[in-house]
């Protein structure tokens, strides 16, 4: 599993995720004053990533998803036909 912190990082703030953005803080400050909690540390990273995964698959679909997706019944449902 790639943890691509700054991305996920990126991603809390875009949604306004401060919940998740202050457990970073907090577990990027742990491993600083505790470096020989590096294995209890590396886990908690992995949930965080997790979590934020699973935020990001839970948000709703954009309108550029959906007509994306699903082109003639977007151009209807959106208002765009001709």
């Amino acid at each position: 599993m790639k943890v691509l912190l700054s991305l996920r990082s990126a991603e809390c703030e875009e949604y306004n995720w401060v919940d998740l953005q202050e457990t970073l803080d907090g577990l990027i400050q742990s491993l600083i004053d505790t470096p020989d909690g590096a294995v209890r540390i590396r886990h908690a990273l992995l949930v965080w990533c997790r979590e934020v995964d699973d935020r990001i698959k839970n948000l709703p679909m954009t309108e550029e998803d959906i007509q994306r997706l699903n082109p003639s019944v977007s151009n209807e449902t959106f208002g765009t036909e001709q």
